[in-house]
């Protein structure tokens, strides 16, 4: 209680300083011509996305395939976290990597380890020593404006992390609203309760050229009520050994074109099968700033400092855990400039660098094989560059970046795109190559003589969209992902290296998606297939006949579907309806682990509804009720591995509910 009434008091303040611009106001606080932009994109139902370009560009023109997952879209859908949202996206499925982190595959592919990129605003969220980001429950969704997702290469823009996808987490300002709001969720399964959670959030214009926002929120729950045996005989009860905690704080400021964050994440839960803790503890410090002088000249640059607890073992008398704790902290700077000397063509260069250093806690302890020393540190330093033509017969991009790692190497990526928007239709041709930088563990988990080496992903896409009618949207994505030298862990007791490469990995398929967004009325499908190339050699993944084309633990198939109707003013009824192929793992069926098998897990149908009531006059009182996995299937997270690790089965059937009161109208 002491905790909320504390998050009461910060929104209470920043009401009492903070007070919405008036309509003249914000008119005056924004550039006209990015205001006369924004309406006719409106108007037009155009979708606008940071990622590409380091600013907002039609997605439809971007030199790569993006989904864009607005606010509108996510509460629609009723998604409560981040894993919820993200199973929306066509391509996107999920898996259990060790001590219970669920991990992100992207088309297929595992993409743990830093070959996915997560930002918060543009800020990254991947651990800087193995560069994982476990999606667990760091970041409320409450003041999202929206998530933009890249599911293909993108080295050009944001180096080693981003060689198979980017996701960027965008949060309110006061350009999107004004007002603050304190939220209350809590759930029940059958055996009692699961989550319960408490959000404040806001965004408060402080006269014409300052604006703050910030979030802070304390999360309780559990990711499984389930009880079952696993193939080798044991029984476990998952209810007794999921519990977690987290918490979150956010903070931004802007003064004119300066912009401040300051984030605060901590994530502590049980793993389910190993009797401890695992805790990951981020704070990132940014400033950055976007200008544009006269009409031909841009430029910006970004400074963070990140301060990491990651993957740190807690509650285990364990030796070996508690050696292998450390510390990272890194520091980047980046700097961009563009040009554009006529209407048709446009130049972007940038630098960028980081120094990062990791620390084992324990003195007498475990060793970095790289220096022989218990802390290392790394540099990096990149340039890149791209251009842009612009003209009747289309938009062609080329871009390519350069990378110096003192630690891993030296690394390229070029990409080339075509687009093309001819009224309500458009098409891409996109070829890119991008690279996964080895992280530090990789190193130090590696081969003795360092011969580990960077993973490139050589990709082909093709995109067509139509829009039919005012607000009707489909999409249709085909790629080719062939990756050279991939980089996996190796878990046979043969052999001594934890990370090795491999010659070749990869797959290819369809993403398809169809939007309706009308006045009271929204839907949305998607669809997405692949399958594994046929001359891939990844025996830790791979299956054999009949599954060949399907890689271990991953769906080869996913379909979601949205429906969110208004009743009127105060009523909203939803339902989402997600479906998994069924996948393969290969399982101990001894408790002396040392017979495995393959095992087949059915196919899941998870279907979620609810409804959502807005108070009359003000609008200020928001509840929603919702029921998910009404159909109480086993939801099972399995690894992409052939470990033996048992997958992680999430709750069952759900009742939840939200209370939301905003403080100010929005």
């Amino acid at each position: 209680m002491g905790r909320s009434a504390l998050l009461l008091f910060i929104l209470l303040g920043f009401k009492a300083v903070a007070q919405p611009l008036t309509e003249p106001q914000r008119l005056i606080a924004n550039d006209g011509e990015e205001l006369l932009d924004q309406a006719l994109d409106n108007e037009r139902k155009v979708v606008r996305a940071d990622l590409s370009a380091l600013g907002e560009t039609d997605v439809r023109k971007a030199p790569v395939s993006i989904t864009v997952l607005s606010a509108e879209q996510i509460k629609a859908s009723g998604a409560r976290n981040l894993l919820e949202a993200l199973q929306l996206v066509p391509g996107i499925t999920f898996g259990r990597d060790v001590d219970d982190v669920i991990g992100i595959a992207i088309h297929g592919t595992w993409a743990e380890e830093g070959k996915c990129l997560f930002m918060l605003n543009g800020m990254q969220l991947n651990e800087n020593d193995f560069g994982t980001y476990a999606i667990g429950n760091r970041i409320p969704l409450d003041n999202v404006e929206r998530i933009e997702v890249i599911s293909g290469p993108g080295s050009v823009l944001y180096g080693g992390y981003a060689a198979l996808g980017v996701i960027n987490i965008i949060t309110r300002t006061a350009r999107h609203a004004t007002g603050g709001q304190v939220s209350v969720l809590g759930s029940v399964t059958a055996e009692g309760t699961a989550k319960s959670e408490v959000v404040v959030s806001g965004n408060n214009a402080l006269g014409l050229e300052q604006e703050v926002s910030y979030l802070a929120s304390i999360h309780r729950g559990k990711r499984s009520n389930r009880s079952y045996t696993l193939p080798d005989g044991r029984a476990i009860d998952l209810a007794d050994s999921t519990a977690g905690q987290a918490a979150c704080f956010q903070f931004g400021y802007r003064w004119r074109t300066l912009r401040a964050h300051v984030y605060y994440m901590d994530d502590n839960y049980e793993v389910s099968d190993g009797g401890y803790s695992v805790r990951m503890r981020d704070v990132i410090l940014g400033l950055e700033q976007r200008r544009t002088v006269g009409e031909r000249f841009n430029f910006g640059w970004k400074f963070s400092h990140a301060d990491q607890i990651p993957w740190y073992y807690v509650n285990t008398v364990d030796d070996q855990r508690i050696g292998s704790n450390t510390s990272n902290v890194r520091t980047s700077v980046m700097g961009h400039a563009g040009y554009r000397p006529t209407k048709w063509l446009d130049f972007r260069l940038g630098v960028q660098g980081y120094r990062q250093i990791s620390t084992f806690f324990v003195r007498n302890g475990p060793r970095f094989i790289m220096n022989d020393a218990r802390t290392i540190a790394m540099h990096d330093i990149a340039c890149f560059a791209e251009a842009v033509s612009s003209g009747r017969l289309g938009d062609l991009s080329a871009g390519f970046r350069y990378e110096l790692n003192d630690l891993s190497g030296m690394f390229m990526a070029p990409r080339a795109s075509y687009a093309k928007v001819t009224g309500r239709w458009h098409m891409k041709a996109l070829a890119s190559r991008a690279f996964k930088v080895p992280t530090i563990m990789n190193l130090n988990y590696g081969p003795t003589d360092g011969t580990i080496e960077a993973e490139y992903a050589n990709t082909l896409e093709v995109e067509t969209g139509l829009r039919i009618g005012g607000g009707d949207q489909f999409t249709a994505n085909v790629y080719r992902t062939s990756i050279e030298d991939p980089i996996v862990y190796v878990f046979d007791a043969v052999s001594l290296d934890n990370y090795i490469n491999r010659e070749r990995a990869g797959t290819e398929g369809v993403d398809l998606r169809y939007t309706l967004d009308r006045d009271r009325i929204f839907m949305q499908f998607s669809y997405g297939l692949h399958r594994a190339l046929a001359d891939i050699s990844l025996p830790e993944t791979q299956l054999p006949e009949p599954w060949a084309d399907q890689l271990q633990g991953l769906p080869r198939q996913k379909a979601t579907a949205i429906l969110s109707v208004e009743l009127g003013p105060q009523w909203t009824l939803r339902t989402t309806a997600i479906w998994n192929e069924c996948r393969s793992s290969y399982q101990f069926t001894d408790q002396e682990q040392e017979v495995m098998e393959l095992i087949q897990w059915p196919s899941e149908l998870i279907i979620n509804g609810g409804v959502t009531w807005r108070s009359g006059g003000t609008g200020r009182w928001t509840m929603d009720l919702g029921c998910y996995n009404i159909l109480d299937v086993d939801r099972h997270v399995v690894s992409p591995y052939n470990n033996g690790t048992v997958p992680l089965i999430l709750n069952g059937r759900e009742l939840s509910g939200k209370l939301t009161y905003r403080l100010i109208e929005q």
